[in-house]
């Protein structure tokens, strides 16, 4: 069912304070904040992240407003913390274990049909580069430069270890966000051959 549209009205009271990536996934939608406009998008197309960086302060309480126009596939709430400084935080946890695994590349929020990217590398959804984006080769420099052994699967470096592993998709720095949770081996491992 396609033919319809819908208005969401809610409160967001945050139980830290933090810098936060805040929008809306999807398309033919609008997000309000406090009364302030910050995720506008009613045109029909796949759906996109459509989010602005934003400050929220613990406890208090943020008036949200969604509008989902007719003939759209969906939409969804979305928002992510944003570490500091999340290579430190990754050279850190690196530090104190065994191996790093790194899994890198890019996903379809990088690169796809005239897509609103304003990363260096890509060019309205199109890469200008084979490279990986700068975030991953930094991270991936910084673990290496830890000394550690970096198994490692992407577009870059060979390996010492090599194995095969898919990963869901993120936002742009997500697999950099996500070092400390998914790049790091801590004991003993025994890795497929």
């Amino acid at each position: 069912m396609r033919d319809f549209s819908a208005r969401w009205t809610g409160f967001l009271t945050p139980s830290e304070s933090g810098t936060y990536e805040f929008g809306l996934v999807g398309s033919m939608h609008q997000l309000w904040l406090d009364g302030k406009l910050i995720a506008d998008d009613l045109v029909l197309h796949d759906p996109n992240p459509s989010t602005k960086v934003v400050q929220f302060e613990k406890g208090h309480r943020y008036a949200i407003k969604i509008e989902y126009a007719r003939g759209a596939f969906g939409t969804k709430l979305v928002w992510l913390n944003m570490l500091a400084d999340p290579i430190a935080d990754a050279v850190a946890v690196a530090k104190q274990a065994d191996a790093v695994v790194a899994v890198v590349g890019i996903t379809s929020q990088l690169e796809g049909e005239e897509m609103k990217v304003e990363v260096p590398g890509f060019k309205g959804g199109d890469r200008t580069s084979l490279d990986l984006p700068k975030e991953e080769e930094d991270l991936l420099e910084a673990l290496a430069a830890t000394g550690k052994p970096l198994i490692e699967k992407g577009d870059r470096i060979v390996p010492e270890v090599a194995f095969d592993v898919s990963v869901g998709g993120g936002q742009p720095g997500a697999n950099v966000a996500a070092a400390q949770a998914h790049f790091l081996v801590r004991g003993e491992q025994k890795l497929p051959e």
